[in-house]
Parts: C-alpha cells; structure tokens; sequence
C-alpha cells in the first residue's frame, strides 16, 4: 500500500520556471513509460508551454517510491478548477507518465491532489478515454469522494 511514508520523492512544480528543474526526470521517464504518447515529449511540452501555458497556473506533480517507480502528472489549477494539460477544444492528447508497475503510486497521486486541493470541477475532456491510464485517473478521483 502506498502512503507518504513509502515516498521517496513528492515535488509540486507550480510555475513553468520551476519545471525546468523537472526537465531531466520528464525525460527519463517519458522514455521509459509505457504511455507512447507524443505530445507527452519534453521537447513538444516545453513549447506549448512558452506559447501557450497559462503560467501561474500549473500544477505539476512527481512523486516517486521507495522502488524508483515514478509518476508526473500535469494538471492546470485555477479558480477551483482542475484539469490536465491540453485543449478540450482541439485535441484529446493530455495524458500522464508512469513508469511500469506504477499503477497503485498512480492512483495514490491522483487522489492526494484531489484531496489536497479539493477543486469545484474536474476536467477530464483532454484524457481520451482510450488513454491506458484512463481506468487508473477515474479510480484515483473517486477514492478521493468525487464522483465521476
């Protein structure tokens, strides 16, 4: 079972400055996850963010066990509103990285924002629901008491 004792790393990056700190970790893992997502690339994400990012409201959070399994997700905060990274009106690509064997540290990450954050609305509508992580997202947010 994890719990934040069996963390090895728990990291809030809240600015687009502040994830350049992220940027190597973002990388290994992104090569390592099974998630074959292009848009989940460092080179792709750091773009969109210098063009397109709402700066003061990134939340981007990595945790990583005691096993070196590792998860970053990148959510959007603002006004009571959570949501993930991407465009509900153009693309449905935002997605997560975990690396394997990382489903449970997922599902844990997931429902530590929530709760820590308690937000007024989710949006979910840039995670397809084809995503591989799709099941492991909802699982996270109900555990949490929201209702999906």
């Amino acid at each position: 079972m994890i719990n934040s004792k069996s963390l090895k790393k728990d990291v809030l990056y809240s600015s687009v400055d502040e994830l350049q700190n992220l940027k190597s970790d973002w990388i290994f893992l992104s090569g390592e996850s099974v998630n074959t997502n292009p848009f989940l690339e460092w080179s792709w994400l750091e773009k969109w963010m210098m063009e397109y990012a709402f700066k003061d409201t990134v939340y981007v959070r990595h945790l990583q066990d005691k096993d070196n399994r590792q998860v970053i997700i990148p959510f959007h905060y603002k006004e009571g509103t959570l949501s993930f990274f991407g465009d509900k009106y153009f693309a449905d690509y935002a997605s997560i990285l975990v690396s394997n064997g990382a489903d449970e540290l997922l599902c844990y990450s997931i429902e530590k924002i929530v709760n820590e954050l308690k937000p007024n609305r989710l949006l979910l509508e840039p995670i397809p629901s084809s995503d591989i992580y799709f099941d492991k997202i909802i699982s996270g947010i109900k555990k949490s008491g929201y209702c999906v």
